[in-house]
């Protein structure tokens, strides 16, 4: 399940990144979720180095990080799809 996630919140960061590039820094369609996939990256990465430290903590802080990851693609797809629906209705 975290190898999934993270190769979703990969390649999500991959596209976001890309897009930026072909449109220029001053997008703000993707800025939140960018933002938001950054703090779950925090999160995650906090995970890791408290697991050197506590044994319990790392699972929870993983946790907390793929739902803030699942959430955020949810309100992304969400967008996309209004985005998209404007456009042909």
């Amino acid at each position: 399940m975290g190898i999934i996630a993270g190769i979703v919140v990969f390649l999500i960061l991959l596209g976001a990144i890309a897009s930026l590039i072909e449109r220029g820094a001053t997008s703000r369609f993707l800025r939140p979720y960018i933002g938001l996939l950054l703090i779950a990256a925090l999160i995650a990465g906090m995970g890791f180095v408290l697991g050197f430290l506590f044994s319990g903590l790392q699972d929870i802080f993983f946790t907390i990080a793929k739902f803030v990851t699942v959430f955020v693609c949810m309100a992304l797809c969400l967008h996309l799809i209004f985005a998209v629906a404007k456009r042909w209705l």
